[in-house]
């Protein structure tokens, strides 16, 4: 009887809740990532070569996760930022000659894009929430609020829950979280060097082009989570998948040359980033 109760206020005697992240946060992130590409943009070039790349963006978001239970995420953000692009390890063509000038002949060379990334759970597919949500707000709230705990918690189908072990958090995200990149935008097009032909004597055009690339994370890994009353910091692990889409290709050099076929490159990569995040609210659950 006389042993003391914390208090559910920030203070002296404060019960430390920190178990369950909720509520509106702001955030920075930053990663370093890697890529398989098994093709150029060229309808020649099919040889495979990885890429590397950084990236770092402002973080919004609403903190959802643990909050009936380790394996729940009802994690929501929107990522704002920028990246860079080293060039990629194939050149233009197979000629192995070009080895020796280096990056001048890659076929993806460097670049940057603008980008923004979403996460948002599903309660069956992808993005129905975004649909169904606004309707059910006004008519039946109380089914909205089921379907959102159920999103919460890997979904109708619970494939999407978290699993945690001694090592750290593993879960599948497919279709949870989506990144577009905008290469080219930031500034001028894109410059690439493609051939016009398929052996090495043939000749080259220079073009510009801007693409759009969609990247769809698959699994995801957090090896560590440190916290304290209204801050969280975490190492994030991403296999992905995606495809970087060409917009038109114009012709720079000659001028009287045709535009050569461009091709969609499809690619497997790995993200490693950091993520931090500043909590407005100090509840924890």
């Amino acid at each position: 009887m006389p042993t003391a109760v914390p208090g559910l206020v920030t203070g002296l005697g404060e019960l430390p809740r920190f178990r369950a992240e909720v509520g509106p946060f702001i955030g920075l992130t930053a990663a370093v990532r890697g890529s398989t590409l098994f093709s150029g943009f060229d309808t020649y070039q099919n040889t495979a070569g990885v890429i590397a790349g950084l990236e770092m963006a402002v973080r919004v978001g609403l903190g959802l996760e643990g909050v009936l239970n380790e394996a729940g995420d009802g994690l929501v953000f929107l990522d704002l930022g920028w990246r860079l692009d080293g060039p990629s390890s194939m050149k233009m063509t197979a000629d192995p000659d070009l080895k020796q000038f280096g990056a001048i002949f890659s076929a993806v060379p460097s670049r940057d894009a603008f980008y923004a990334r979403l996460r948002l759970p599903f309660f069956l597919v992808p993005g129905d929430l975004l649909v169904i949500a606004p309707f059910l707000y006004l008519f039946a709230p109380k089914t909205l609020t089921k379907m959102l705990t159920t999103a919460g918690n890997g979904g109708l189908i619970p494939w999407q829950s978290g699993i945690v072990t001694p090592i750290g958090r593993f879960q599948f995200i497919l279709g949870r979280e989506v990144g577009i990149y905008l290469y080219g935008f930031p500034k001028d097009p894109d410059r690439y060097i493609l051939p016009l032909g398929g052996d090495v004597s043939s000749d080259q055009v220079l073009v510009s082009m801007r693409s759009t690339q969609l990247e769809f994370p698959i699994l995801e890994y957090r090896p560590f989570h440190t916290f304290s009353s209204n801050q969280t910091a975490s190492l994030v692990v991403q296999f992905f998948g995606g495809f970087d889409i060409p917009g038109k290709a114009k012709v720079i050099d000659p001028e009287i040359a045709t535009a050569p076929r461009i091709n969609t490159i499809c690619f497997l990569g790995l993200r490693i980033g950091f993520d931090w995040r500043y909590y407005f609210s100090k509840k924890r659950s």
